[in-house]
């Protein structure tokens, strides 16, 4: 089982607890939107899961730091890896008895803020969770931390596994948020162990005294590119061509960075053009160097399914524990599930004739196979997109050729439908025994 191969190693000062903690993940990995009472088959394993909750043998910081070992393995058999940095916000304001609690963007909103680092493959493909921060707001008139540090911070993170893998090139990506001088002045200190990705909010001043967004000029321009929008919060999928400008520029503090804006002149009637500002340290000359750092940039939108899986799918804001130390013990176990369904998603897209066993345990595959075709399954494991596509349609996917790759939503209720499946099979076969 998947947890085994990431948690199997774990110290947590007595080898029941890691195996409690496998046994966990693996069994909320197969309902994830089970409660932690439903997960649990009797009185005596329900109280055992949360005794390990509560357990201040369970670090979160001990789960991930064993995770990240996993990840670096994987991120080892790659040139290039792509780590993207981003925030959500995980709404309690019904929650009332969970003890520490903050304001969201207004004090009748009750909270947490969630920022972590995912790691995946520049074509796409999830590798892992190497970062984690979480935190609540104190009241306005209370001193509180420097929420920007969480950017700083996760850049240094990235630098730090960048230089434990030096084999492996490391991108760090940031959205606008993220556009801290702190970042571009720690990199040129660590002489860039990582490269930075980032997309510009503010026109900074630079050294001649025009503005750092006031490249858009003829001589600046590499050329052009085309690529096509998917469809997404009611509108249609369509093509775009940018024009792609590019400039290395001093700021006026003195650093070097290069801004690459991509612009969409001609959008269509009543669509929003389509325009990029991004920092980097890397020199670019030439308009694939540009088109490579903007195609990194375009898969940063991995992180909103994340969150997406994570409060839609593994209902983290429905959880519920009387503290907050608690809770964070379990946004990070269902990160880590999130990642799973992401990388079922996204893997039988970028390696669809790989053998479904790359993913899929051989009861799992055959109790989705008999769902679906209602007959014996076949000697040789299907290929991955194959089995995905089938558990994407028991979960509710059309799977005609006009409706294109399934989305996390419907292979997730497949998932679940399979799951519970298998767990029937496994019962039956024991009583028959």
């Amino acid at each position: 089982m998947w947890a085994e191969q990431e948690m199997g190693n774990i110290d947590l000062g007595d080898r029941r607890r890691m195996i409690r903690l496998c046994e966990f993940l693996n069994k909320a990995s197969q309902n994830f939107q089970a409660s932690v009472s439903q997960l649990s088959k009797d009185q005596h394993t329900r109280k055992a899961y949360y005794r390990l909750i509560e357990n201040p043998k369970l670090d979160k910081n001990i789960v991930l730091e064993e995770h990240i070992k996993a990840v670096q393995l994987r991120a080892k058999e790659h040139d290039t890896v792509l780590c993207i940095q981003d925030t959500t916000e995980l709404d309690y304001s019904t929650k009332s008895s969970i003890k520490g609690l903050g304001r969201l963007n207004y004090e009748a909103r009750q909270g947490m803020y969630l920022h972590p680092t995912l790691m995946i493959t520049p074509e796409g493909v999830p590798l892992g969770i190497t970062d984690m921060w979480s935190w609540a707001r104190k009241a306005k008139d209370e001193p509180d931390i420097k929420e920007s540090l969480r950017w700083k911070e996760g850049y240094e993170r990235v630098c730090e596994l960048a230089e434990d893998n030096p084999e492996t090139h490391y991108v760090y990506i940031a959205d606008r948020e993220g556009d801290l001088h702190d970042i571009i002045e720690l990199a040129e200190q660590k002489q860039c162990p990582a490269d930075y990705l980032i997309r510009a909010k503010h026109s900074r001043l630079l050294q001649d005294g025009s503005k750092l967004f006031d490249i858009t000029k003829a001589e600046n321009i590499l050329g052009q590119i085309e690529f096509t929008v998917s469809s997404g919060r009611g509108k249609p999928s369509r093509k775009v061509t940018q024009t792609i400008y590019s400039k290395r520029v001093q700021l006026k503090s003195g650093f070097w960075i290069t801004i690459i804006i991509a612009k969409e002149n001609n959008p269509p009637k009543g669509s929003t053009a389509v325009i990029w500002r991004l920092l980097s340290n890397r020199i670019v000359n030439e308009l694939d160097e540009a088109s490579q750092l903007i195609d990194w940039y375009r898969h940063s939108w991995q992180i909103e399914i994340l969150f997406n899986i994570l409060k839609t799918g593994c209902l983290i804001e429905e959880r519920q524990f009387n503290s907050i130390d608690k809770l964070e013990k379990l946004f990070l176990l269902y990160l880590l599930i999130s990642y799973r369904i992401l990388l079922v998603t996204m893997l039988s897209r970028e390696l669809p004739d790989s053998s479904c066993e790359v993913l899929f345990d051989r009861e799992e595959w055959h109790v989705a196979y008999k769902l679906y075709y209602e007959k014996k399954p076949p000697t040789k494991p299907p290929k991955l997109k194959q089995m995905v596509s089938i558990i994407a349609q028991l979960g509710g996917h059309m799977g005609r050729k006009g409706d294109g790759d399934p989305g996390v939503k419907t292979i997730w209720r497949g998932l679940m439908l399979v799951q519970t499946s298998l767990h029937m099979v496994n019962i039956l076969t024991k009583t028959n025994n």
